[in-house]
């Protein structure tokens, strides 16, 4: 049974919500946010005041520059960048896009201390638990404040129908091999008519060769390089079965097996599901749970010597597993797709049987 759908078709990453602001001289100077976000794939509503405000003087750069190193401080699971780079890349010559766009840096505060950088990413779902982000809620509250809206979509495109003709969002991004069922080495963005974006990658394009810089046109500006045609078209078969089958028909039949799957973990005692979701309909094909008495790890290699696919540890997401109380040892993630079958079911209900019976 392959019940790592999520590896090779749902590999997501926890979901969270920042704001990302838009740097000009439309945003007020100091705005005060009632706070309701999804954090880490939970949905949490609370009331706070949060101060945003402009910096300039070397201090509060300093400041600034040290909130990402100071948040993290003590935690094993993190890498932190040297403060020499942190700071050119917010503040120096590292950065590009500097270069081109006015900016103005925001700190967002709340009794006087730094608790944020003010910046606007929502991934449509967590790769943890499965829950699904409102994000026409969410956009729609952070525009109200100038935010430029980037929804990663990687582990939806194809599965949850969206409405992207949508003035709150901006960007889209999706990967090919997730849940648009195509080839890996693929990805793509949906953008504006009249996106600006600074290219990360520049070289041939093969469309104006006399032109010693990148085309202006898009998607050319942003393809640099041989293209992997072979994904490219490996994706257009995914996309005209996607089309055959209708993405609602494929939700349906992924919500049906995640409803399976999570009446069969339930059957155990020795099994406990890493989060309780309380709208079991807003949720992916993904759940995570841990076993008494053992270790993700363990419990990861007796399901592959049941010939069971599934992912362990912290998938990633380290920050996500803290928040649930699942750090360091992580959880089992099963997750379901539109192929999984009955004999799928039935293998993984005689593993999970072995694992009760010899706990």
């Amino acid at each position: 049974m392959y019940s790592d759908t999520i590896n090779i078709v749902f590999a997501f990453r926890y979901s969270s919500v920042k704001l990302l602001w838009r740097y000009n001289d439309n945003i007020p100077q100091r705005k005060h946010l009632l706070g309701r976000v999804l954090f880490r794939g939970i949905i949490h509503i609370f009331v706070f005041v949060v101060t945003v405000r402009p910096i300039y003087t070397p201090g509060e750069f300093r400041a600034f520059t040290r909130f990402r190193l100071d948040l993290y401080k003590g935690n094993r699971c993190d890498s932190p960048p040297l403060y020499a780079d942190e700071r050119e890349t917010l503040c120096g010559n590292k950065n590009p896009a500097l270069e081109i766009y006015k900016h103005q840096a925001y700190v967002a505060e709340r009794d006087g201390r730094i608790v944020g950088r003010v910046v606007a990413i929502i991934n449509h779902a967590s790769n943890v638990c499965g829950v699904l982000a409102p994000i026409a809620e969410i956009c729609a509250l952070s525009k109200a404040h100038g935010a430029i809206n980037i929804i990663d979509m990687c582990q939806t495109m194809g599965l949850v129908d969206t409405n992207l003709n949508n003035d709150n969002i901006d960007y889209a991004v999706f990967a090919a091999h997730k849940t648009l069922y195509g080839p890996m080495g693929l990805g793509g963005f949906i953008c504006p008519k009249d996106a600006e974006l600074v290219p990360l990658m520049y070289g041939g394009t093969g469309t104006d060769s006399s032109n010693p810089n990148l085309p202006v046109a898009i998607p050319e500006r942003y393809e640099v390089g041989t293209l992997n045609l072979s994904a490219i078209a490996g994706l257009n078969a995914a996309l005209k079965w996607i089309g055959s089958v209708g993405i609602d028909a494929i939700y349906r039949k992924e919500q049906a097996n995640r409803r399976r799957l999570l009446g069969l973990l339930s059957k155990y005692g020795n099994i406990k599901i890493v989060p309780k979701v309380i709208d079991e309909d807003s949720a992916i094909g993904v759940i995570s749970c841990v076993f008494d008495g053992f270790g993700s790890d363990n419990i990861g290699q007796i399901l592959s010597d049941k010939d069971v696919a599934v992912r362990t540890g912290l998938h990633c997401a380290p920050n996500t597993h803290q928040f649930l109380g699942t750090s360091p040892a992580g959880t089992i993630r099963f997750s379901v797709g539109y192929f999984n079958t009955d004999s799928d079911f039935e293998r993984l209900e005689e593993a999970l049987n072995y694992i009760y019976e010899n706990s």
